[in-house]
């Protein structure tokens, strides 16, 4: 595991789950050296901004996340940001956020200096960027007594969760090369369709998913459905793709778009039944198929 350091004027991880940057380059930057399960440290400054009895210490630390969002995205309660975070023109300083994961507080914060060489914590770097530790660094902060916050129950923090867990390494990899098989799928599908757009505003917020980030989408949704049929429940299988319980992306109405909202993993069983039923009766169809006990 690694850790990193930036300097912030408090750490309230209930009221701001999120770790927060000035800039998108500054955040890209620690989302590219960052691996899963990472952490990174929050470091008091000296300054006025910083409460009195906070000034210069290490106060907490933050699993980093793997997703990009917008701060204001992870604040569930807007009127809990103060004068001091926002420019005059209104905007908070720090717009840019990587969600935490997990939190925990120090319980005697120590002073930066009694743990830090003055260099490596001192630097205007880390009041702009987050700077790795070394290990020597690394373990004596991972030594202080500390114990875990409960983080508040925010949608965009369940979906970074989840993001997180589809990124991870321990995400399977039989399952990824599945996932890359379906994306691909889709997408041919789309393009050999008669010459309709069938991938029509696959989107996110900002911008168009491409074949990766619907691979990405369709782990999201193995992890949701715990690797099972959302229409029939069967468990999904890692199968020839003519195998009948082999897994499928689904548009689940079948007449719309394969876009985010529209798309569920199902056996291909199941995927196949419904070019011939209605939707909503494809799971009746399935229970009418079971066979009763003699």
């Amino acid at each position: 595991m690694q850790l990193f350091a930036k300097k912030y004027y408090g750490f309230n991880p209930i009221d701001f789950p999120v770790i927060s940057f000035s800039e998108t380059g500054s955040r890209d930057a620690l989302l590219a050296k960052a691996k899963s399960g990472d952490r990174i440290i929050f470091v008091a400054v000296e300054g006025e901004d910083a409460e009195p009895e906070d000034r210069g210490r290490i106060l907490g630390m933050a699993e980093i996340g793997r997703a990009k969002v917008r701060t204001l995205d992870l604040i569930k309660d807007p009127s809990k940001i103060l004068a001091k975070h926002k420019k005059p023109n209104g905007e908070m300083i720090w717009p840019e956020g990587i969600p935490m994961l997990r939190a925990w507080k120090f319980i005697s914060p120590p002073h930066r200096l009694d743990l830090l060489k003055k260099e490596v914590i001192d630097g205007q770097a880390t009041r702009k960027h987050a700077v790795l530790l070394s290990q020597q660094d690394r373990e004596a902060i991972l030594a202080l007594p500390h114990e875990e916050i409960n983080l508040p129950e925010v949608p965009a923090l369940d979906n970074a969760r989840l993001y997180s867990s589809a990124m991870g390494g321990e995400f399977d990899r039989a399952w990824k090369i599945e996932a890359a098989r379906m994306a691909r799928t889709a997408l041919e599908t789309a393009a050999n369709s008669n010459g309709q757009e069938v991938v029509r505003n696959i989107k996110n917020k900002n911008a168009d998913l491409s074949e990766g980030e619907l691979q990405i989408e369709i782990r999201k949704l193995l992890i949701q459905q715990k690797y099972r049929c959302a229409i029939t429940g069967k468990q999904l299988e890692l199968s020839p793709e003519k195998h009948w319980f082999a897994a499928s992306l689904d548009r689940i109405d079948s007449n719309g778009h394969y876009a985010l909202g529209n798309l569920q993993i199902v056996t291909k069983a199941a995927n196949r039944a419904k070019s011939d039923i209605a939707p909503d009766c494809v799971k009746d169809f399935f229970d009418a198929l079971q066979r009763e006990p003699a």
